[in-house]
C-alpha cells in the first residue's frame, strides 16, 4: 500500500535511506514524502519529492528493500509522485540516477522518463549520474 509518510515513520525511513543506499543517501524529511507499507514487514520503499518555483518537480530519492524489488513498488511510488506533482501543477518531474543502477534507469525509462543529461563526480569522484525528465500526464 502507497501512503503519505507521517512523522511516525521516520526512525523506519532513516533506516530505510541506509538499508538502500549504503548510509550514502539522507532522509529529506521536510519534504513530500509517500512510503510502501508492506503490513506486517513495515515501510520497505520510499520516495522523497521536492518542487521548485518553475513549474518542476524532483524525485530527491526513490528506493524498495532488495527483497520487494520487482512486485511493482517502484512503478506505484513514480505514480503516486506524478500525481501529486499533477496536483500541484508542476510540468516536469526530474531525477538524479547512479549510471551503475541498471535496474532503476529501466524501471525510469518504462516509466516515460527520458535521459537529458550527465553529470560527472555527482555521487563522489568518478561516481556519474544521469539526469532524467519526463513530462507530467495531464
Amino acid at each position: 500500500m502507497i501512503r503519505l509518510a507521517s512523522g511516525t515513520d521516520r526512525v523506519a525511513l532513516e533506516i530505510l535511506e541506509k538499508l538502500i543506499f549504503n548510509g550514502d543517501a539522507e532522509c529529506f524529511l521536510d519534504d513530500l514524502c509517500f512510503v510502501v507499507d508492506a503490513g506486517e514487514s513495515g515501510v520497505v520503499g520510499s520516495i522523497f519529492l521536492s518542487t521548485s518555483g518553475n513549474h518542476r518537480g524532483t524525485i530527491l530519492s526513490i528506493g524498495i528493500i532488495d527483497e520487494f524489488r520487482q512486485q511493482g513498488h517502484g512503478t506505484a511510488l513514480l505514480e503516486a509522485a506524478e500525481d501529486a506533482f499533477q496536483k500541484m501543477g508542476v510540468g516536469k518531474m526530474k531525477l538524479q540516477v547512479e549510471i551503475t543502477r541498471f535496474g532503476a534507469i529501466v524501471c525510469y525509462m518504462k516509466y516515460g522518463f527520458v535521459m537529458t543529461s550527465l553529470m560527472k563526480n555527482y555521487y563522489g569522484r568518478g561516481r556519474h549520474a544521469y539526469i532524467m525528465e519526463k513530462r507530467i500526464r495531464k
